[in-house]
C-alpha cells in the first residue's frame, strides 16, 4: 500500500478532510495534500509521528501498513 492510499483510508475512517488532518497534526495542508496526490517524496519521520498521533495510531502501525509486517524491528 502507498502513503496516499493509506491516508485516504484513514481519512475516510475518521470522517476527516485533508485540512482537518493537517490541523490536528499541526502540519501544513499543502504537505498533507502532497502526500495524498503523490507529489511529496518520502514521508518525514517527524511528520509521520505527528500524523499518526493525530489519527490515534503509532508510527509502527503506519510503517506496517505501508511496508509490511517485517518493516518494524522488535
Amino acid at each position: 500500500m502507498d502513503v496516499s492510499t493509506y491516508l485516504r483510508t484513514q481519512l475516510d475512517e475518521h470522517g476527516w478532510t485533508p485540512s482537518e488532518l493537517a490541523r490536528r497534526a499541526n502540519v501544513s495542508r499543502q504537505y498533507v495534500n502532497g502526500l495524498l496526490n503523490g507529489s511529496t517524496g518520502a514521508i518525514r519521520l517527524d511528520k509521520a509521528a505527528a500524523i499518526a498521533h493525530a489519527l490515534g495510531i503509532t508510527v509502527d502501525e503506519v510503517a506496517e501498513a505501508l511496508y509490511g509486517p517485517d518493516s518494524c524491528p522488535e
